[in-house]
């Protein structure tokens, strides 16, 4: 499991209303002046580094599934914005209890208060409340 922390988003794909999925990508300083980049990913048979994707869902947005009422305008609207800040995007990330994928909070690199999951309630989307 991906542990939980602060990652840039290499590329997107995917895009569910609440779920995307994504390369994750971090910068490790190697001595001064000198940084590696580490991507999620696996070694293939030729010894090439293949990225993986890995899939994100939105912290406190629900918005409707596949097939149901609302699904195209939900993923159109989260894949508008992930297109609009392309160019740089950080996620934070934290296990997601038993689940597939990792819970995320996304947002462009610098603007860590203009999250997708604010632009997405913020257009009338719903809260996600945990069954207890």
């Amino acid at each position: 499991m991906i542990p939980a922390t602060t990652w840039r988003l290499g590329y997107v794909r995917d895009v569910d209303g609440d779920t995307i999925r994504a390369v994750l990508q971090r910068h490790v300083p190697l001595a001064p002046g000198y940084v590696d980049t580490i991507t999620s990913g696996h070694v293939d048979e030729h010894g090439e580094m293949v990225p993986d994707t890995v899939s994100l869902r939105l912290i406190i947005l629900d918005t409707p599934e596949r097939g149901r009422v609302g699904y195209r305008e939900a993923t159109a609207q989260a894949a508008a914005w992930l297109l609009e800040h392309a160019d740089g995007l950080m996620a934070d990330t934290y296990e997601s209890g038993g689940w597939d994928r990792l819970l995320a909070d996304v947002y462009p690199i610098g603007k860590r208060g203009e999250t997708l999951t604010q632009h997405m309630l913020q257009a009338g989307w719903d809260i996600y409340w945990p069954r207890s």
